[in-house]
C-alpha cells in the first residue's frame, strides 16, 4: 500500500525506490488516472465530486503491485 502523500519521502528515504523515474521499484503518475494536468490527489478528488461524495479522504493509499 502506498500513501500518496508519501511517496516522494519513500523515494528519497529508499535507493531502490523511485516516482516517475528508472529504479528497480518505481511509482509512475502516468500508470494512474487520466492523464490530465493534475496531482494523483487531485484526480481523486475530481472522480468523488463527479460521483456525488463530497466528503474528501484525508489520506489516500494505492494497492499496487510491480508489473
Amino acid at each position: 500500500m502506498l500513501d500518496l502523500a508519501e511517496i516522494d519521502a519513500l523515494a528519497e528515504a529508499h535507493w531502490l525506490f523511485s516516482r516517475n523515474r528508472f529504479n528497480l521499484f518505481s511509482f509512475r503518475d502516468r500508470d494512474f488516472g487520466e492523464h490530465r494536468h493534475e496531482s494523483l490527489t487531485e484526480y481523486v478528488h475530481r472522480k468523488l465530486s463527479e460521483a456525488g461524495i463530497h466528503t474528501m479522504p484525508t489520506r489516500i493509499q494505492l494497492s499496487c503491485y510491480p508489473v
